[in-house]
């Protein structure tokens, strides 16, 4: 009889030490979080725009036609696209993703090329430099 005892109170004494071991480890830990709204550190926005937002951007236009060797006639209107012969690809500007972060922003378009490779997707960028103008890439 005495071992039954000294076996329950074994198992009530491992239950209660299961126990209090489960507790103290869930505890909540009070942690601190500074949250700095300062203008020093910009955000990133990002946003999906459509042609009459674009070419609300003067500078941006004007750099688009530029590339399009400033040949209204590579223009298509109705398809909203801008086709340049020399690199022989097709940008459309029906929308653009427009990312802007403090002073810089840039303008990425889809590229359409005639020859489809699935395994290549292309962008062309326009990004803001310090001058004011807009570098033209292709990625």
């Amino acid at each position: 009889m005495k071992k039954h005892k000294l076996k329950s109170y074994l198992k009530l004494g491992i239950l209660l030490f299961g126990i209090s071991i489960l507790i103290t480890n869930c505890e909540k830990e009070d942690v601190n979080v500074v949250e700095d709204n300062s203008t020093a550190n910009p955000s990133i926005s990002f946003k999906r725009i459509n042609e009459s937002e674009f070419l609300s951007n003067k500078k941006a236009k004007e750099q688009l036609k530029a590339f399009n060797n400033n040949s209204v006639s590579n223009i298509n209107i109705l398809a909203r696209t801008v086709y340049n012969p020399t690199y022989d690809f097709t940008v459309d500007t029906d929308y653009a993703n427009y990312l802007e972060y403090g002073n810089y922003h840039s303008y990425t378009f889809s590229v359409i090329r005639d020859e489809v490779n699935n395994n290549l997707i292309e962008n062309f960028v326009l990004n803001l430099q310090n001058d004011g103008t807009y570098s033209l890439n292709l990625y």
